[in-house]
């Protein structure tokens, strides 16, 4: 006989006006082994504009339909947030509760073990605050062949499938001032381009309103705090977002991978024993030549327009 789980975190699903997506990934996490005794909150953002109210009313329709978890709550938003605040407030209030919480978009797809990994994770690590957060998805990137641990760490956390505690929550700032100081501070810099040196861009495209991201600032306090993300070694969830579809448009097959059933592995309670492999991440996500001249012109004219502008 199964024993069930106590104290398992919730997971909270933002939604939008994607109602193939919606079912797709909710197909794929009520297969969980611990999708039933999961408490599942579901955030529907209210329509940008007039063209999406169809689109979010189909959404809304397919939400009501789910069954197969321990308890359902469906929030319907009646003004239009955007994800960044859906994901922050959002977020806010199911962790104040919880004290702990798993994170999911509405297009992404598990494998049966997500949930357990995550959750084992959540326990496990909840005392070590070196770990900021767990990432449920990993990159399709080739592994040396003598590389044997089911899990490692890197900094650059993963939006695509994760999960928290209260206590590194509440330890953001999601105000651009802030962020904004920490790129006039030499050494965090030098700290965030050495992890990947899309980031930094990223971040400023944030702070002078060119994208409107929560996540990129997820990632930069992880590296100011000098903390890290857990990633399975085998990713457990697959992004079907990348079509085109989704709130950025980006439509590519560079991120894609099946997602693994990883019931057995090791989480070493020593931190020092989990290998940290983030240069593979950093060649993945390496930008290209066209990339690497934009924005180099990019940093170029918002130094001039400073300089112009004093």
């Amino acid at each position: 006989m199964k024993m069930k789980r106590k104290n398992l975190a919730p997971v909270a699903l933002f939604v939008y006006n994607r109602p193939d997506h919606v079912e797709e990934t909710i197909k794929h996490l009520v297969n969980n082994s611990l999708a039933s005794e999961t408490d599942l909150f579901i955030f529907s953002d209210a329509a940008k504009s007039d063209k999406d109210i169809k689109s979010v009313k189909k959404v809304r329709k397919v939400i009501t339909k789910i069954k197969g978890f321990k308890k359902i709550n469906i929030i319907e938003r009646e003004t239009n947030n955007g994800l960044a605040k859906s994901i922050i407030t959002g977020v806010g209030e199911i962790i104040k509760e919880y004290k702990k919480v798993i994170v999911l978009e509405d297009d992404i797809l598990t494998s049966e073990s997500f949930l357990t990994f995550m959750n084992d994770c959540l326990d496990k690590y909840k005392d070590n605050f070196k770990i900021k957060s767990i990432s449920g998805y990993n990159y399709p990137i080739k592994y040396p062949t003598q590389y044997k641990d089911d899990i490692y760490l890197s900094q650059r956390a993963s939006s695509w499938g994760w999960a928290t505690w209260e206590n590194r929550w509440n330890e953001m700032r999601w105000d651009n001032e802030f962020y904004e100081k920490i790129l006039n501070n030499k050494l965090v810099v030098s700290k965030i381009k050495k992890c990947c040196d899309d980031l930094y861009n990223m971040m400023l495209f944030q702070i002078d309103g060119r994208i409107n991201s929560w996540a990129i600032k997820w990632v930069i306090m992880h590296i100011k705090n000098d903390q890290y993300s857990i990633f399975p070694s085998k990713s457990m969830g697959k992004n079907i977002g990348l079509d085109g579809s989704g709130v950025h448009k980006d439509s590519t097959d560079k991120f894609k991978i099946e997602p693994n059933i990883l019931f057995s592995y090791n989480l070493p309670s020593n931190i020092k024993k989990i290998k940290n492999i983030i240069e593979l991440q950093r060649k993945f996500l390496k930008y290209s030549l066209k990339d690497r001249l934009y924005f180099g012109l990019y940093q170029v004219t918002r130094k001039l327009k400073k300089i112009v502008w004093k």
